[in-house]
């Protein structure tokens, strides 16, 4: 690897490991899914079941258990266990991200030099969708590692002319599909499969590139790395996993959209405007050349890498944010190259204005979202935030202007990178933590351990069902119906009962039949961000006698 290459990611890899590090400390649980997460790796760790995956006394069966590893590894590694805070959990999403760029930048030297390959890995650091998985103790930023470094050796190996020694670059493509599989099913072989037949089929006459790929010895190790935690959560679970994870969560999404997320085809692309920004922006400038260049080695695989697997995603029913990201580094790869890899004109100047109008919009409506967001919610405006986003509006602009002029290429991309990185301190940093309605789990479970007067305390909460509220408050925490509360009261001394407005009434009348005696400790107020409900919770503790 050449010296030079080196240093460019070692640059890239220090400034993603610090861009990245904002809010995950001051950003609490953020519900639906990263609390889900991280109580599921916390009860491993208490629980000493490193196979089985459970979220209180419920099996969660639908990732398989990579990412419960990788957390329970962190939280481990902390010596604090399973009273590890947030933040810890985050770092396997953190390196995810970090990883993702690098191997962003391995992907981009198989046909760029030095700078459009730098170029590549700022702008895969930029991805605003990057930077919200960076943030979050979920599956995406790693699984987008492993599909990333997948692609990266997959490229070395369409590149080559001979065939290769299985420890090499083959070895790293069936070890990353490999990770993937084990942190996210088949996504991971989705996109590589997708890709190998694209280049296999567009370019028939060279198929014998196949034979690099060391597909026999490739596929029994990656059965051997995967295959013992199947067969051992198989045998735990009598075979519910593989209905729960298979039947119901992958076909399920495939086949109609779960939990109210079904959207129609082209979303994911009217999405990429802001979710892949700044990437697509750019690569919206650079369209024109990538086009030109079409026939090229390097546009060829980009093209196989991106559009086979978005196709599926537009066709998928299920639609996130994040489904599209482990293919957002080809558009990092592509828009580098079109931008940085060449000194000819870009040649259609429609598309540097459309580019350029997306590359300024978002943070110029930022601005104004910067300031509203916290007083619609009832948080706290942080100024520095809003100047930070005017800096970075700025940027954009500058940046903006640079690439329909088709002038000082590298200035706007570096103009359009710290754009995002001083937007992405702005959120994370600044904004996020001061959303306080938004982090009432938080003030619930400060309440309890504040006003308790005993040890070890148990909450029971009525109308608030996050898992958020679980994993901060402690794993015993009782989600419950008013009789279940009533019920478990009775049972647990050091016992404090949250109950919504909605339930208040049922909950205290079942209580007193109980013969429970109640002392009122106080209200806490906020909103749900599951649902977007607007509670007020009162907070009860047992009379002492």
């Amino acid at each position: 690897m050449p010296r030079h290459f080196r240093l460019c990611a070692a640059l890239v890899v220090l400034l993603a490991a610090i861009v990245y590090l904002p809010g995950q400390s001051s950003v609490p649980p953020i519900d639906r899914d990263e609390p889900r997460y991280v109580q599921a790796t916390k009860q491993m760790v208490e629980q000493g079941d490193y196979v089985d995956i459970r979220l209180q006394d419920e099996p969660r069966y639908k990732k398989p258990i990579g990412i419960y590893w990788l957390q329970a590894a962190a939280a481990e590694a902390s010596g604090l266990g399973a009273e590890a805070p947030l933040w810890v959990y985050r770092l396997p999403s953190v390196l995810g991200a970090v990883l993702t760029v690098l191997g962003t930048m391995l992907a981009a030297r198989a046909f760029l030099g030095p700078l459009p390959t730098l170029g590549a890995g700022l702008i895969a650091l930029a991805i605003v969708v990057l930077h919200v998985e960076a943030h979050l103790a979920k599956t995406d930023a790693m699984l987008t590692a492993t599909v990333v470094f997948a692609q990266a050796a997959l490229a070395r190996l369409w590149l080559m002319q001979t065939k290769p020694k299985f420890v090499g670059w083959p070895l790293v493509f069936w070890v990353a599909l490999a990770a993937g599989v084990l942190i996210k099913g088949p996504i991971g072989l989705m996109v590589s499969g997708l890709t190998v037949v694209w280049l296999t089929v567009a370019n028939f006459q060279r198929r014998r590139w196949l034979g690099r790929l060391r597909i026999l010895p490739g596929v029994i190790l990656l059965v051997a790395l995967v295959l013992p935690w199947f067969v051992a959560i198989n045998m735990a679970t009598d075979g519910a996993f593989f209905q729960e994870a298979i039947m119901k969560d992958f076909l399920g999404k495939a086949g109609s959209g779960q939990e109210g997320h079904w959207a129609p085809p082209f979303t994911h692309l009217a999405m990429s405007v802001g979710v892949a920004w700044p990437a697509m922006a750019l690569a919206v400038v650079g369209a024109g050349a990538m086009w030109a260049a079409r026939r090229t080695e390097i546009m060829r695989f980009l093209m196989a890498w991106a559009i086979p697997s978005w196709i599926v995603f537009e066709i998928v029913a299920t639609k996130l944010p994040h489904y599209t990201l482990p293919l957002l580094p080809a558009l990092a790869i592509g828009a580098s190259f079109a931008l940085l890899g060449s000194d000819a004109k870009l040649p259609v100047r429609w598309l540097r204005w459309l580019g350029a109008i997306e590359l300024a919009g978002l943070p110029i409506v930022l601005v104004p979202t910067v300031v509203a967001l916290p007083l619609v919610i009832g948080g706290r405006v942080s100024f520095m935030a809003v100047a930070f986003a005017v800096v970075a509006a700025a940027a954009a602009i500058m940046a903006a202007w640079r690439l329909i002029e088709d002038r000082e290429r590298l200035t706007a991309v570096l103009l359009a990178v710290g754009a995002s990185i001083l937007l992405n301190a702005a959120a994370w940093g600044l904004v996020m933590p001061r959303l306080d309605p938004l982090w009432l789990s938080t003030r619930l479970a400060e309440r309890v351990e504040a006003e308790t007067g005993c040890a070890d305390p148990v909450l029971v909460s009525v109308g608030f069902r996050e898992m958020s509220l679980v994993f901060l408050a402690g794993t015993e925490t009782v989600i419950a119906s008013p009789q279940m509360a009533a019920d478990t009261l009775v049972e647990t001394p050091c016992a404090v009962l949250a109950v919504t407005e909605r339930e208040k009434a049922l909950t205290l009348e079942a209580v007193a039949a109980k013969g429970v005696g109640l002392e009122e400790i106080g209200t806490e107020s906020g909103r749900n961000i599951g649902n977007g409900d607007i509670l007020q919770m009162t907070l009860f503790r047992r009379q002492q006698p």
